[in-house]
C-alpha cells in the first residue's frame, strides 16, 4: 500500500511539473511565437535569452525601442536609422504605450516599465497621467539609483510642461540623496551625482 502511495505521489509530482513547464512555455515568447511582435526596426526577437523567457520584460524592451527609436542612429546592418517626424513619431509613442500598459499587466511591479511609461507619457505631454506613473514608479523603487536618475529628467520635464518650479520637491531631495552615497563596489557617489550635484531644475 506505501509503494502505491509513493508512485501515486511521484506521478502527481511529475503531472505538476508538466503542466508549469507547458505554461511558462505558452506564456513565454521564446516559446510561443504568437507572443511575438515587432520591434522599431522589425526585430522580434531580442539578443539577451533571459528577455525571451519573460512575457513582461519582453514588452517593456520592444516598448522602450518604440520610445527610444529617434535616438538610437544604427539599425542591425550599420545603416542610418530614419528619424520619425510628425504622425509616424506620434505613433511609436502610442505603441511605447501601449507596450509599456501590457508589460505592466503581466508584471506591475516593475518600476521600469512604470517610468518609460512615465516617459512616454510626458512626449505626448499627457501630465496629468504621467504624475500618476511616476508617483507609481517611486513608490516601486524609491532606493534605486537608476531610476533616480532618470526620475529627475522626468521632474524636469514636468517642471518645464507646467512651469511647477517646485514640483516633486521631496523627491528630488531623496533621489539627490540617493545618488550621493557611496556605492558599496567602487566607494564612489553615483557619476550622475558627481556631474550635477543639484537636483534637476534648481
Amino acid at each position: 500500500m506505501q509503494h502505491v502511495t509513493y508512485i501515486a505521489a511521484a506521478l502527481t509530482f511529475a503531472l505538476v511539473g508538466w503542466g508549469a513547464f507547458a505554461l511558462v512555455r505558452a506564456q513565454s515568447p521564446g516559446f510561443n511565437e504568437a507572443l511575438l511582435i515587432e520591434g522599431a526596426r522589425g526585430n522580434t526577437r531580442m539578443q539577451d535569452v533571459a528577455v525571451m523567457y519573460d512575457l513582461g520584460l519582453y514588452l517593456n524592451r520592444q516598448g522602450y525601442g518604440y520610445l527610444m527609436a529617434d535616438l538610437l542612429p544604427f539599425n542591425e546592418d550599420g545603416q542610418l536609422f530614419s528619424v520619425a517626424s510628425g504622425d509616424a513619431r506620434v505613433a511609436r509613442v502610442l505603441r511605447a504605450e501601449d507596450l509599456f500598459r501590457q508589460s505592466l499587466q503581466e508584471d506591475p511591479a516593475n518600476a521600469f516599465s512604470w517610468l518609460y511609461y512615465t516617459h512616454a507619457l510626458l512626449k505626448r505631454e499627457d501630465v496629468n497621467t504621467a504624475r500618476r506613473t511616476l508617483e507609481r514608479a517611486w513608490q516601486l523603487g524609491p532606493t534605486s539609483a537608476g531610476l533616480a536618475v532618470r526620475r529627475q529628467a522626468m521632474v524636469a520635464t514636468i517642471r518645464e510642461l507646467t512651469g511647477e518650479k517646485t514640483a516633486y520637491e521631496e523627491m528630488l531631495r531623496r533621489d539627490t540623496e540617493l545618488l550621493a552615497r557611496p556605492s558599496p563596489l567602487t566607494g564612489d557617489a553615483d557619476p550622475s551625482f558627481k556631474d550635477n550635484p543639484s537636483p534637476i531644475g534648481q
